[in-house]
């Protein structure tokens, strides 16, 4: 799942308007920006619909058309503790079934969204929406939708009580 940020982002090609605005405002393109970055410890990225490879949904979750679905990891942390993906679909009704607590932001197209409780949600850009570790909703995509999903394992509130805990006495010795 993890995939080299640096070697898919050499085949990256700016367009010319971007290049032009790149350089009149003395931005680092993205290659320049990594290549300074080489042997960091953060992941960079680059949202590319174009680079989205088939991640087809289960068909015991398609209720109607048929939905293609399109994904990349942009990162993850730990053992697969954090995973960013950017993630496309085409027309078609689905329940998803959420294995992580995921938080999706919606950049291009729209989507309904409906929980467990019956309550809807309308998705379209700029929205976001959370869905809790072992909850599933009913997605029905009009047209086309894509996002990013933030996704975590989610963890028991007793250790998140621990850790803050933790954290606090380590702030505290090493300030």
């Amino acid at each position: 799942m993890a995939q080299n940020t640096q070697k898919s982002a050499s085949a990256y090609t700016p367009r010319d308007d971007e290049a032009a605005l790149v350089e009149k405002l003395g931005l680092l393109t993205l290659e320049a920006a990594q290549a300074h970055a080489v042997g960091g410890l953060f992941t960079q990225s680059r949202l590319d619909k174009n680079s989205l490879e088939p991640s087809p949904i289960s068909p015991d979750w398609i209720l109607e058309g048929n939905p293609e679905a399109k994904c990349k990891n942009l990162s993850q942390i730990g053992d697969c503790w954090t995973v960013i993906d950017h993630w496309s679909c085409t027309k078609g009704k689905f329940v998803w079934h959420y294995f992580f607590d995921e938080t999706i932001l919606i950049l291009e197209g729209e989507a309904m969204i409906v929980d467990e409780n019956g309550v809807e949600y309308l998705a379209v850009p700029g929205t976001t929406v959370s869905f809790p570790d072992g909850s599933k909703a009913t997605w029905t995509v009009p047209e086309y939708v894509r996002k990013i999903a933030f996704n975590q394992k989610s963890v028991p509130s007793y250790l998140h009580t621990f850790c803050r805990a933790v954290n606090k006495v380590h702030r505290k010795l090493f300030r």
